[in-house]
């Protein structure tokens, strides 16, 4: 192989890798499903719940998310439990060097960057739900470990969440 070929190979190698690092790292967020259009969330029953974030305490680059969600029924105006169904949703994204510390996100921006998610984790399946999930609302409500000079080890963000699972027919 001539001297004059081997660069740009290695440049371009280079350069794919870390694209490639970012996409499936925290700074590219997660790929919407490439067949998934989000619909507009104008009809169908909700999901509430809570979540937290918090720095992985194994491996200090993730940030563990853990949502707990039940359904919601409305009749008539007034919203009522449907009777404990609860499930448990748990993943992890990997840190990368344009991560923001866990404390500086804001709601904006986590809307933004899990807006894909509920899809992902087949919100809907779990409470029998057929239609496509979609994250509506999320709030944060309370910081832990969060110092002026910046996160800690054990800093943790709670907040509350919403997702409404729009019905396929709907569009």
């Amino acid at each position: 192989m001539k001297k004059e070929r081997i660069m740009p190979i290695l440049l371009t190698l280079l350069f794919t890798l870390t694209f490639i690092g970012t996409a499936l790292g925290d700074g590219g967020g997660w790929f919407p499903p490439p067949s998934v259009q989000l619909p507009k969330p104008d009809s169908g029953p909700f999901l509430k719940g809570t979540f937290t974030a918090a720095y992985d305490q194994l491996n200090p680059d993730r940030y563990d998310i853990h949502v707990i969600l039940e359904k919601e029924e409305t009749t008539f105006g007034c919203a009522k439990r449907e009777g404990g169904v609860k499930h448990l949703f748990s993943f992890h994204v990997e840190k990368t060097p344009t991560s923001k510390p866990i404390c500086k996100y804001t709601k904006d921006e986590l809307m933004k960057k899990y807006e894909y998610a509920p899809h992902r984790m087949k919100a809907g399946e779990k409470f029998n739900l057929q239609g496509i999930p979609v994250l509506t609302e999320m709030s944060l409500t309370h910081w832990e470990n969060c110092g002026d000079a910046g996160d800690t080890s054990e800093a943790i963000v709670y907040g509350t969440i919403q997702i409404r699972v729009v019905p396929s027919q709907s569009k």
